[in-house]
């Protein structure tokens, strides 16, 4: 519990000082430290909300303001579990990651990279959203709806704007959601991970399903499926009540 509150309070507090230093540029320093510790709060938690009235469309082509808050974002969705075991091998306490955080981070950086790469080419042709913006400034938003998508919930563009296979995309990254012992909801990164896995072996002919060298087991798998199965009716039926 003791460790779980230094990680917060240090992310959190490094993230505000960040945000307040940049806020000031905008309003005055009360409040620009007010909104710092905040957003940097809400953040690291990843719950998404803002003070600004539009969220954080204002800073869409800010790149300090989104690599700080996507970095927040990031650092509390993949769990303490995994930076407890990242500080420990850096420090070299440890001779090995552990098989579970290389899965958070393979999985985590994967559905950031394809993710970044499908909100780009669905919304690129959008009148709406991405067509009258510079290619720099597309890449950016993309990135961060990527990563804001998945477990935050912040938005630099109006998202009613989007095309409907984006908002779809949205949905399918939500219900992934964070890893395990992160701030983040949705079924987990590993859980995702671990399915697609398995469906790899199958497909290649394969009894056992291997990750860096470990085996997962017919149980862990099927859990994962269970899982998976019942995340996508709970996402399809609502998707279908919702149109």
């Amino acid at each position: 519990t003791k460790g779980v509150l230094k990680v917060t309070v240090l992310f959190e507090l490094i993230g505000a000082v960040l945000l307040s230093i940049r806020f000031a540029w905008d309003m005055d320093i009360l409040k620009a430290v007010y909104f710092g510790i905040f957003h940097s709060v809400s953040a690291f938690n990843n719950a998404g909300f803002s003070l600004f009235s539009n969220n954080l469309m204002g800073y869409r082509n800010d790149i300090f303001t989104n690599i700080v808050i996507t970095s927040l974002i990031i650092i509390g969705g993949i769990g303490f579990l995994v930076i407890s075991d990242v500080y420990k091998y850096a420090r070299r306490e440890v001779a090995r990651l552990s098989t579970h955080t290389k899965l958070v981070i393979s999985v985590t950086s994967t559905l950031i990279v394809s993710g970044t790469t499908a909100i780009l080419l669905f919304e690129y042709f959008n009148p709406r959203t991405f067509a009258s913006f510079s290619l720099k400034s597309n890449l950016l938003t993309a990135y961060f709806h990527s990563i804001a998508a998945r477990t935050a919930g912040f938005n630099t563009i109006d998202i009613s704007l989007m095309q409907s296979s984006t908002l779809f995309l949205i949905i399918m990254l939500m219900a992934v959601g964070a890893s395990p012992g992160g701030t983040g909801g949705g079924i987990k990164t590993t859980t995702f991970g671990i399915m697609m896995m398995g469906l790899w072996s199958t497909i290649r002919g394969h009894t056992d399903t291997v990750f860096f060298e470990r085996r997962v087991s017919h149980e862990i798998i099927a859990r994962a499926y269970i899982i998976g199965a019942m995340a996508f009716l709970v996402v399809n039926i609502s998707t279908l009540l919702l149109l």
